[in-house]
């Protein structure tokens, strides 16, 4: 049985809540419009079909210890084929060390291997590279300085997830360098291939020699994944 209720407000008959029973669907026809000037919130729902597309922030987590590496398990699935990492105010315990990023399974025990190569540029125009044909990791920079000097990167990971196809791995990051002559700020870009093909679920950032982070910053690291749409 249904009927027809005409009104132009309905107001909860106790306290500021209407409810609509477990079970109901509130149904908004074709052409009608949901006018809504306060607020959504929609923790704990199962959202369907709004548009998805751009950056969908997968995790998001802190530091502020010195630690061996910094993991981030199962973050990359079949839900996307590029990812996007952002890593700010990490810094390298020990001096003219590197920060790497390797990529991994799902517990980190295994890596894939990739030829990379890394070019940098510093403030007083000197020029660095770094390179390998088969390292399991990629380096985002050249022989950070010390122990107060903090790193920026964005790394984008292509097709980690798909058994059938190479990861590939591209980014840009800021540092302070060490170099002959004098330090200074630098700017550099990376880039990598796998040399097989493996899914990758996990990644972890790690120094080139000892430590990263410390109890005196707050490092951040964000993942995202891109949505089509």
């Amino acid at each position: 049985m249904s009927s027809l209720l005409k009104t132009n407000s309905i107001s909860a008959a106790t306290g500021s809540t209407v409810s609509i029973p477990s079970g109901a669907t509130l149904d908004i026809a074709s052409g009608a419009t949901l006018d809504v000037n306060g607020t959504i919130d929609a923790t704990g729902a199962t959202i369907t079909g709004f548009p998805q597309g751009g950056l969908q922030l997968i995790t998001s987590a802190t530091n502020n210890s010195a630690v061996a590496t910094w993991d981030f398990t199962n973050v990359f699935t079949s839900t996307y084929d590029v990812y996007l990492i952002v890593i700010s105010g990490l810094i390298n315990v020990n001096g003219s060390s590197e920060g790497t990023i390797k990529i991994g399974n799902s517990a980190l025990s295994s890596f894939e291997t990739f030829a990379f190569n890394n070019f940098e540029m510093n403030a007083n125009g000197n020029t660095y590279t770094r390179n390998s044909a088969g390292a399991e990791y990629i380096d985002m920079n050249n022989n950070i300085a010390g122990t107060d000097t903090h790193y920026a990167a964005q790394v984008t990971v292509f097709n980690p997830y798909e058994s059938n196809i190479i990861t590939n791995v591209v980014g840009r990051g800021a540092s302070y360098h060490t170099s002959v002559g004098g330090n200074s700020q630098a700017h550099c870009a990376f880039g990598g291939q796998a040399t097989g093909t493996t899914q990758s679920e996990s990644f972890q950032i790690k120094a080139s020699g000892g430590n990263i982070g410390s109890s005196s910053y707050v490092a951040r690291v964000s993942v995202y994944g891109f949505a089509e749409s």
